[in-house]
């Protein structure tokens, strides 16, 4: 793989442009890699473009000079007025995405030729040699597909030439929150970001059951779609007047709900994007796995460190494992759908409680 190392002399105060085209929890697992790059070189210009649902993984990123917003659909006409201003204007791209729109940005945007333009990117394994791992598209490049290494591992690999000591860790913007929450709760992340991680209300509503029976306050937590609202609904049927639960499911922004999470006691959630951002913070995680590989998608444990993490990382079939602050539970994977989607809630709710007793002991 192609892979040029540059040196500190380099440039001191470079343009750096990350091209994040990807959705919620890939960007924020990118955000280590804007953390390391902002402690690395504190005089350099950073831009992230992102796509539209990416943004918020970024808004109020304090890592960041300029948040650039991309259309979802591509047009000629956007593309001429982001032209305008940023055509070469970039020394070093990295590019988080193997393929598309991404490697035009990269390409436009990027300097080439000049001795300090540097472009590091991922790709697919059957991408190697064609011109995509090449000077001056490429000069470092990292495997896209291996389905045996985490993400926070692979997007640290994009700095492995540059000067750079790497920090694993996600970064979430917090802002205060004008409400009013109990001292003690935790949060529960119902919906999952469609129906084939989707664990059932059921399963939901024995686990919330079991955390209200052992005098736990809860607050519920979703996007403002009409079917995350129907979900929390669902496993809110009869608590609606119970003080113990607060809905907050379509009222917070990325940044409010990095608030309530940061305050809470844990937080309990399927694996995607919210519960990415969860892992920016040092509370006890439970993540529900139903279909995604752990392995690669795992909440990245609380600040911990490349080489601690690759002495033991996560399992592929392991029904139950925790890591730091994060406790995964999965479905074997040769379960079939029905059973992937049966994690049991006794088994989660015996282990949430015995975890939230030990941190109060």
């Amino acid at each position: 793989m192609a892979s040029e190392h540059l040196t500190a002399t380099d440039l001191t105060a470079p343009k750096i442009l990350l091209v994040l085209t990807r959705y919620l929890g890939d960007t924020l697992l990118m955000t280590g890699v804007l953390r390391s790059l902002r402690s690395a070189y504190p005089k350099a210009s950073i831009t992230a473009l992102v796509a539209h649902k990416g943004r918020f993984a970024l808004e109020g990123n304090g890592d960041l000079d300029e948040l650039l917003v991309v259309e979802d659909k591509f047009s000629l006409s956007g593309m001429m007025k982001l032209l305008q201003s940023h055509f070469r204007r970039y020394d070093w791209v990295i590019n988080d995405k193997a393929s598309g729109k991404s490697e035009i940005y990269a390409f436009l945007f990027g300097k080439l030729g000049s001795k300090t333009s540097w472009q590091a990117r991922v790709l697919n394994q059957n991408m190697l040699g064609t011109w995509r791992s090449k000077a001056p598209f490429n000069h470092h490049c990292v495997l896209d597909d291996d389905d045996r290494e985490h993400r926070m591992v692979r997007s640290m690999k994009l700095l492995e030439p540059l000067p750079v000591k790497v920090q694993a860790q996600i970064v979430v913007p917090s802002i205060p929150v004008a409400l009013s929450l109990p001292m003690h709760y935790l949060v529960l992340h119902v919906p999952a970001s469609n129906d084939l991680k989707q664990w059932s209300i059921s399963n939901w509503r024995q686990l919330v059951d079991g955390l209200l029976h052992s005098g736990i306050s809860l607050v519920l937590t979703g996007a403002p779609s009409e079917r995350d609202k129907r979900l929390v609904s669902e496993v809110m049927n009869g608590l609606e007047d119970d003080p113990q639960v607060i809905d907050l499911s379509g009222k917070l922004s990325i940044a409010e709900m990095a608030t309530v999470v940061k305050q809470s006691a844990g937080y309990i959630g399927p694996d995607g994007g919210t519960t990415h951002l969860a892992s920016a913070f040092d509370i006890p995680i439970f993540c529900i796995v139903s279909v995604a590989n752990a392995v690669m998608w795992g909440p990245w444990p609380y600040q911990m460190s490349i080489e601690d993490y690759q002495r033991e990382p996560y399992e592929a079939d392991a029904e139950q494992q925790v890591r730091g602050n994060v406790s995964i539970f999965q479905a074997h994977p040769d379960a079939t759908y029905a059973l992937q989607r049966n994690i049991h809630p006794q088994n989660v709710l015996s282990h949430v409680l015995a975890v939230i007793e030990r941190n109060e002991s």
